[in-house]
Parts: C-alpha cells; structure tokens; sequence
C-alpha cells in the first residue's frame, strides 16, 4: 500500500455508515476512499488519507415492495452474478455483464460502486446499468440520482466530496423486460474495446420502452437514443436491426488494440446480435 499511495499518512477503517460519512466530511486533506482496490492498478493516487469501507454494510441485492431492485454499493461482482434476484431480472443482463467483467479473483474484489464510479471507459456494468435506467442513491441525505446516460457527464466521481454511494436502483419496470448484453475483448476476461447492452418490452410482437447502450469504444458509457426511437413501436426483424445500426453516430475514442473505423463496425454487429438476443429470450 506504501509503494501505490506513497504520500499516505493516515488509516481509516470505518465501521459503520455514520462513522464513515463523518470521516469522509472532515477536513482532513486529500482522501482516497477504497473497497476492492483494483482500481489501484491504473493509477498512483496522491491521497494523504485513506478511507477502507469494505466492511461497512453495504452489501447485497434486495427486492422492494414495489419490485425496485435494490443493489449494495459493496456488492461484489461474484455476490451480484450469483444472486438469486439478480439473475432473474430484465432476462438476465446482469449475470451476461458480470461473467466476463474480470478474472475470477478480480471480480471476488471489484465492487458494484467502484465500477460504477471509477469512470473507465472500459467497465462493463454501467453499460447494463444504464440500459436499465438504473440510480444510485447517495449518503448522506439519500439522494437517489439517476446515472448519466447522454455521453457528456463523467461517471467519475459521481460522488462529490463528504458523499458516498450507498446503493444501486433498478426500477421495477424493467423486471420482466428483456436483456442483452455483449463485449468484445481480446480474452474472454480482458479489458473490454466494446459493449452494449439492449432492453426492450415485447408484447404482440411490438417492440417498446427500447434501450440500446454503448460503452467500451466511447470515453463514457452512453444511451444512442435515435437508435431507441426508431425501434419503438416496430416489429423486431434482422433487417431493422441491421438498418438502424448503421445509423450509429458516436465519437470513438483512440485504443492501440484496434482502429476506431473497426471497433465501430464491431459495435453495430453486436447492436444486431444484442437485438436478436432481446427477441429470442422474449419468446
């Protein structure tokens, strides 16, 4: 810990959500707030303070009265993938997006609010999140925000300074809805070139309520609403599938993994496939 966050000088190791809201209120200088610790590895903070929240009580999904789901912030990705509740909901994006985020090890440590804040290019569960329009609610005070979804709000730091997320929304609608979700990566577990995530409400062979997401080619994860729009109140087909994906317009951002005319034709390939698994898991 020495050698990643050399200008350290204090521990913080909160018990309780109280206890770690006021220390993360308090003037102190700056501060470095950690669960998982994976996202360590891209950078060398300069925090003077460090914040260890891995042990506040924030974990595990849960469904309301009102058929919300509920995610803990500290929620790993292995506890989210395997939860009951989760694999069922919106036909099963989130055991699709959570499978192949990380390594075994890595997503035993990689935590639903860290990959939500972190703000890399390259997370794949703000991808299906978004696709669900999903919130997150922040402490103190429980503000529930919804997550940016037009590409021009960063996701980091989503918290402002003295906050902290608590949990992750799901709104009810989207229960019984179906859901796709596809990367494209090197490995089955490397860092994703590019995503997307599709929901939609079939009913009489209609298609509403569509929402198609891309991530991985773009800096921020981002709703491609013309897309939405030309599908709502369609009946689903390949060839309209194929049409509107052609239409994508979005800035994709530089990866020496590939060029960005490549990983745009990627992306309308799986927009076509993602679509097709929608009609699929609806039937």
């Amino acid at each position: 810990m020495a050698t990643l966050i050399p200008k350290a000088k204090t521990f913080e190791k909160p018990g309780t959500v109280d206890e770690a809201v006021a220390l993360l209120q308090a003037d102190s200088g700056k501060t470095l707030v950690y669960a998982g610790g994976t996202a360590l590895a891209f950078s060398q903070p300069k925090a003077e303070r460090i914040i260890d929240i891995s042990e506040l009580p924030l974990k595990g999904c849960e469904l309301t009265s009102n058929g919300d789901l509920e995610i803990g912030a500290l929620t790993t990705i292995s506890q989210l993938e395997k939860d009951s509740n989760a694999q069922s909901f919106c036909g099963g994006i989130i055991p699709l997006a959570t499978d192949k985020l990380a390594s075994t090890p890595l997503r035993n440590l990689i935590t639903v609010g860290g990959n939500l804040a972190g703000g890399y290019a390259w997370s794949d569960l703000p991808v299906a999140l978004l696709a669900m329009d999903a919130k997150y609610c922040l402490l103190p005070g429980k503000a529930v925000e919804p997550i940016p979804c037009d590409g021009e709000v960063s996701f980091r730091r989503l918290t402002e300074d003295g906050t902290l997320i608590s949990h992750v929304v799901l709104d009810g609608a989207f229960k019984n809805r179906s859901g796709a979700f596809l990367k494209f990566a090197r490995t089955s577990t490397d860092l994703a070139m590019v995503t997307t995530a599709v929901t939609m409400e079939i009913k009489d062979n209609v298609m509403n309520s569509v929402r198609i997401v891309a991530g991985g080619l773009v800096a921020i994860p981002q709703r491609l609403k013309n897309l939405e729009a030309e599908l709502e109140g369609q009946k689903p087909g390949e060839e309209l599938f194929k049409n509107i994906a052609g239409k994508v317009d979005i800035k994709v951002r530089p990866d020496t993994r590939a060029t960005e005319e490549y990983r745009l034709e990627v992306l309308k390939t799986l927009i076509v496939r993602a679509c097709l698994n929608c009609v699929k898991g609806a039937c």
